[in-house]
């Protein structure tokens, strides 16, 4: 007998579960759309279901007895007013809770900006800046601390501009060597060695990009030794001149 029940059970249960599907997959829409803003789904939900189910009235008005018509429009007039009036009370509830989560939100970005500026991000190492986990919004200052720099020397190649640079390097070829530049940077700092790009110089073959330590080292030769080994793949050279680490980029990389 109990066998029997959980049968006919399932059977009423599976159809009535299948014909409240468009419903729940209505209801959960709104649901998940406005979730943590009080009061808006049951809102949205009534006004779209409202509307949808008056709507079709005005397709089969004409199939629809005078009389009858007259109660449905007095109905819907009604309704509308309703519904209106409801939106006229919760708007400025929805103003005040929009504000306040701007507030909020605002809020949180000034004290992770104060966080991210404490840090004196002016004073960041390559070690630092390309091995070590930031905020989202230290890494979008660097991004447009690098977009301007790039900006400002796509003007060098124009007049009085190219005079920035006297030495008659421009635009392209410095967007190039700059970017590559960080890129080397990036690899060096991956190999936990301290140091820093400081500028270039250009010959027939090569560009010979320069860096300084910006940390004390034990063993120099350890650190060109190490460069070496990690610069294979890339197709770089090392050496030490002038108290610098000079890498040496062949053109053909470019």
């Amino acid at each position: 007998m109990r066998l029997e029940t959980i049968i006919v059970h399932s059977i009423i249960e599976k159809p009535s579960r299948l014909l409240l599907t468009p419903w729940r997959k209505y209801n959960d829409f709104f649901n998940d759309g406005c979730r943590n803003v009080w009061g808006l789904s049951p809102i949205i939900k009534s006004t779209y279901l409202y509307f949808g189910l008056v709507i079709p009235y005005f397709f089969i008005s004409g199939f629809i007895p005078l009389s009858v018509q007259k109660i449905i429009e007095a109905l819907f007039t009604v309704g509308t007013f309703i519904i209106l009036a409801v939106w006229a009370l919760y708007m400025p509830v929805l103003v005040v809770m929009t504000m306040l989560r701007a507030i909020r939100k605002v809020k949180h970005n000034v004290n992770e900006l104060n966080t991210t500026l404490s840090g004196q991000p002016w004073k960041m190492t390559p070690k630092k800046l390309y091995t070590q986990p930031h905020s989202i919004i230290f890494l979008y200052l660097i991004y447009a601390k690098n977009e301007m720099v790039d900006f400002m020397d796509w003007f060098t190649q124009f007049f009085p501009f190219n005079l920035i640079n006297p030495d008659g390097i421009r635009y392209p070829l410095t967007a190039k060597i700059r970017r590559n530049s960080r890129h080397i940077e990036g690899l060096i700092a991956d190999m936990n060695i301290p140091l820093k790009y400081v500028g270039f110089e250009i010959n027939m073959q090569n560009t010979n990009y320069q860096f300084e330590f910006y940390e004390q080292v034990k063993s120099i030769a350890k650190v060109l030794s190490k460069l070496e080994k990690g610069f294979k793949k890339n197709d770089y050279y090392v050496r030490k001149e002038s108290g610098k680490i000079i890498v040496i980029a062949p053109h053909h990389l470019y």
